[in-house]
């Protein structure tokens, strides 16, 4: 008699449910896995395409992108955008291959028109993984409809559009080898990518708001080529510009001037509170009365450089005519500038790096001053090194100690100056 047992056929059904059900699950799981390897690896290749291209350029100009186009506004070029491409690869003797692992196609890589400045993307498949870029020519390109953009490098842009294909991909931009997004009659929608964090969205002529004009250093990066003098900038992004004085050229250029002291109505070389001067400066040798506000180009947290200067036609003040340049103030602490009371203020609460006259400086943390209207900047051994005073441009005695002999606020007599149309300060930011 045969005793042995055999699966049911509900049972055997009931096991090839429970199999499906853990293969589904298994699959998913190991999908996910793959997507999160090769992610990683999409962000590894652009930080090291970006390090590749970051050293050749110590001995180079940035090489071109491979099956660029040009992005234009009013017909002037702003930036390249294509891929890192063989081209690329080749020159920076990048030791990956340089695509995504899952497509098979090259990152996105654009320049300014400069060609000092990149920026590089690729489509992550996770949307909380990090960086990216994107790809090469149009018959390797994928659908990254579902793909989340990943940018690494400067804020130069890239545009893709609303099916998270980059603008070199079009097919009608591709044949002109253009795209001019200041032309009113460009209805298309586009995505532009600053940053990871700085996305606009919008049709050509909406985007051109975003661009190059929200300060100087914006300006002069986009065109390396620009001179001093006045230019219109869109501080907050929100399509209203006026114009602002820029200097392009000292210490390697970039400078917005915002505000400007040029007599006793203000207690502060950064106005913050006076509403009856609160325009841009438009010129350093004309509208001298003309003030601006910090907080009217400094609209974000990002640390700044400062350039403090001063200009008069007392031959004890010509030191003043040197800039002063702060590095890398704190952004979060751009108030302590603005104290109206600055005894015993924060001036940051880290050391900073200072230059005048090529003469380097490390600045102490706080003001040495007693009175309200002082504005006094130290370094690390209580010396000043610039200094108004109640409102006067100043120069010190060698007596007294905390003037630093290498400063614009030294001379061998004290000579204290009303400010007015000819004794004038200024500050710029970069």
């Amino acid at each position: 008699m045969n005793n042995k047992k055999a699966f049911t056929l509900v049972e055997l059904i009931v096991v090839v449910t429970i199999l499906a059900i853990l293969s589904t699950i298994w699959f998913v799981a190991f999908s996910g896995y793959l997507e999160g390897v090769r992610d990683t690896n999409r962000i590894s290749q652009l930080k090291n395409l970006h390090d590749g291209i970051i050293t050749y350029q110590t001995e180079n100009t940035l090489p071109m992108p491979d099956d660029y186009v040009e992005v234009q506004m009013s017909w002037s070029i702003i930036w390249y955008q294509g891929y890192a491409g063989d081209n690329v690869i080749s020159k920076i003797e990048f030791s990956s291959d340089g695509i995504d692992p899952k497509e098979k196609t090259y990152f996105t890589y654009a320049t300014t028109s400069n060609k000092k400045h990149f920026a590089l993307m690729a489509f992550l498949e996770e949307e909380d993984g990090l960086e990216g870029i994107a790809f090469w020519n149009t018959a390797l390109a994928a659908n990254y409809t579902n793909r989340y953009p990943y940018v690494n490098g400067k804020k130069v842009g890239i545009i893709i559009d609303d099916d998270n294909n980059p603008i070199q991909e079009n097919t009608t931009i591709q044949s002109q080898w253009f795209i001019n997004i200041w032309d009113n009659s460009n209805t298309t929608n586009y995505q532009l990518y600053l940053s990871n964090k700085e996305i606009y969205s919008g049709t050509g002529s909406t985007l051109s708001n975003q661009l190059t004009n929200y300060d100087c250093k914006r300006l002069l990066d986009m065109n390396g080529r620009l001179q001093d003098g006045i230019y219109w900038i869109d501080p907050d992004g929100d399509g209203t510009t006026t114009k602002v004085y820029c200097d392009m050229t000292t210490d390697w250029g970039g400078w917005t001037y915002t505000t400007m002291l040029a007599d006793t109505s203000t207690e502060n070389l950064f106005l913050e509170t006076n509403t009856n001067h609160d325009q841009f400066i438009t010129s350093l040798t004309s509208s001298i009365s003309t003030k601006g506000k910090l907080s009217n180009v400094w609209t974000n947290d990002s640390n700044r450089d400062i350039l403090l200067q001063c200009f008069s036609d007392q031959v004890e003040h010509i030191n003043y005519k040197d800039p002063f340049i702060i590095y890398n103030f704190p952004g979060a602490e751009k108030i302590n500038l603005t104290n109206t009371d600055k005894s015993g203020q924060a001036f940051a609460s880290e050391y900073l790096d200072a230059k005048w006259k090529n003469k380097k400086f490390t600045l102490a943390t706080t003001y040495y001053s007693n009175t309200t209207n002082d504005m006094l900047i130290q370094d690390s051994s209580n010396n000043g090194l610039f200094l108004l005073m109640n409102d006067q441009l100043v120069t010190e005695v060698t007596a007294a100690s905390w003037v630093n002999a290498n400063s614009p606020a030294f001379d061998t007599v004290q000579k204290n100056t009303n400010l007015s149309g000819t004794t004038y300060c200024v500050s710029a930011i970069r």
